[in-house]
């Protein structure tokens, strides 16, 4: 039976099926697993990506809050500015008004004498 021509092409066939089985096997199983490692490092590169997102939103309302602050602080700069200029001119009509004072006073003593 072994000698008979039909058997021996057989077992060729038979074990040629087995090889390409086996080498369409692993062709598969080395595929998924190139393809397991591209999904893993898509998905390290994700959750990088989400965290320097996060971190540009976080930089983003620092942002927005030292604009508040700055606009904050620019609008009590100039309210104090205004209230210098104020107490500027008060201090000029004071001083006016000290100087019609003694000029009243004289021409009251200059009456007076």
């Amino acid at each position: 039976m072994v000698s008979d021509p039909n058997f021996l092409l057989v077992i060729i066939a038979i074990l040629s099926t087995l090889l390409v089985l086996l080498f369409i096997k692993s062709y598969f199983f080395s595929s998924s697993k190139v393809i397991q490692k591209k999904l893993d490092t898509l998905s390290e590169n994700l959750l990088i990506l989400e965290a320097r997102l996060q971190e540009s939103e976080r930089e983003k309302e620092v942002i927005k809050n030292s604009q508040k602050t700055t606009s904050f602080v620019s609008e009590k700069i100039q309210k104090i500015e205004s209230l210098q200029d104020e107490i500027e001119r008060q201090k000029e009509k004071v001083q006016e008004t000290i100087v019609i004072a003694q000029d009243a006073m004289n021409v009251k003593y200059e009456f007076l004498t």
